[in-house]
Formats: structure tokens, C-alpha cells, sequence
């Protein structure tokens, strides 16, 4: 069995791959050549990833997350977190890049949401052409039966399509250096960032007072984090 790890909403575009350390998330569309040399293993992502849809047509600029090694195999529960700390960083640098640098009217076509940054992770069978589905966290329901190319994971339409891909990696650098000095203060930026996560998905179902309670942690964090990262977001603002 093999798992592939992936980012459907990132639309990464031009840019080729962004690397953490041993995690590197790439374009599928710009490196698969690269680092799938096997031709039907290659094609089988393909395939897979190509059920990803909007308006019934294949997403493209998908990130790949592979830590170490890119052998697709079933990722481990450390490794699991340490891609999940990828993608806090990933929306969090993407934010500080783009999403408060852009204004006027064409500023949401640059802008994205937590739902692009979206870890997805499949299991499949390279020696089989079928796929199976499991969703939901309070009631978890499986789907199997389904051969690839027929079962379409549809992009819902509140879910943004920047027109770049950006990231502050003046910001990625400084968090690099506050993991490896104060890993307690890491944690707390990331677990904080993560509550900013919650409250920041475009989609209408959220509500106004939860998006306003997961905002209350980060802002309350804002008042003691480091005076030169406190400088750096008023600069933003």
C-alpha cells in the first residue's frame, strides 16, 4: 500500500517547490518527471490527482508533501505532525506575504484561505485501479468500490484561486531560528497560528462568533511574542 500526501487547493503555479528541512512541497505538473522516474507509478498519481476537479476540470498546481524520500510510503504519526507543522507555516507565511500586502479591488484574485492549504492524504494500490474514500471526524464514513477517474473530489466554489504563489520567507526563517532556540515559544506560535486556521476558511457555514473566538488566542498572543516578529506585523498592517 502507498500514500500520497497532497495539497489540492495550493496552486503552487510557477513556483517549483518550497523546502523545510527534509519536507519539500512540490508541483506535481513542474517536478512528477523528476521525482517519479517510473513511468506507471507516475501516471497512477496522475490519475489519482486528477480526480481533484473545479467545474469538472483537473486542478492544477497541486503541492506534493514528501518528507525524506519521495517513495509514497504510509507516513508515520510523527511524520504526520511534522506535516502538519508544515502547513500552519505554509498558510501563515503565505498570509504575511501576500494576503495583507494586497489592496484594492482586484486584491481577493491574490488572496488565499485555509482551504487552500488543505492536507489530503490517499491510500492506493499501484497494482490496482480502484479507490475508496473515508471522511468526517465525529462520524467517520468510508465509500470503496469506485475505479479511479470515476469517483471526482469537487472543488467547492467559495475556495479561492490565487493568481500567485508567495510566501515572507524573511518570516519562515525567523520561525526556523525560533524552533531551534525556544522550542516552547515555537509550539505556542504554531499552536496559535492554528486557531487563526480555523477561523480563516472562506467558506459561509462558518460562523461570525467562532471565527471571532479562534481570533482571540492569536491576538492574545500577539502581546508577548517577540518584539522584533511584534515590529514585523505592525509593519504589515
Amino acid at each position: 500500500m502507498m500514500q500520497i500526501a497532497y495539497f489540492p487547493y495550493l496552486n503552487m503555479s510557477n513556483i517549483e517547490e518550497v523546502a523545510f528541512g527534509d519536507v519539500k512541497v512540490w508541483n506535481f505538473e513542474r517536478k512528477a518527471q523528476e521525482y517519479i522516474p517510473d513511468e506507471a507509478l507516475r501516471e497512477r498519481v496522475r490519475a489519482l490527482l486528477n480526480s481533484n476537479v473545479k467545474n469538472d476540470q483537473p486542478l492544477r498546481g497541486m503541492g506534493v508533501l514528501s518528507i525524506g524520500a519521495t517513495d509514497f510510503r504510509e507516513l508515520t504519526f510523527e511524520e504526520i505532525q511534522l506535516a502538519d507543522q508544515v502547513r500552519l507555516i505554509l498558510f501563515l507565511a503565505f498570509l504575511a506575504g501576500v494576503n495583507v500586502c494586497q489592496r484594492g479591488l482586484n486584491a481577493g484574485h491574490f488572496m488565499a484561505t485555509s482551504e487552500n492549504f488543505l492536507l489530503v492524504m490517499q491510500n492506493f494500490d499501484p497494482a490496482s485501479e480502484h479507490i475508496a474514500q473515508t471522511n468526517g471526524f465525529l462520524v467517520s464514513i468510508s465509500e470503496g468500490g469506485y475505479k479511479i477517474g470515476q469517483l471526482k473530489f469537487h472543488a467547492p466554489p467559495y475556495v479561492p484561486t490565487p493568481f500567485q504563489f508567495a510566501l515572507d520567507i524573511e518570516l519562515i526563517h525567523k520561525l526556523s531560528y525560533i524552533q531551534k532556540k525556544n522550542k516552547g515559544l515555537y509550539q505556542r506560535i504554531l499552536r496559535a497560528t492554528d486557531l487563526l486556521f480555523e477561523s480563516y476558511y472562506n467558506d459561509p457555514n462558518v460562523s461570525r462568533n467562532s471565527r471571532i473566538l479562534c481570533k482571540r488566542v492569536p491576538l492574545r498572543f500577539y502581546w508577548i511574542c517577540p518584539k522584533d516578529m511584534k515590529d514585523k506585523i505592525l509593519r504589515r498592517k
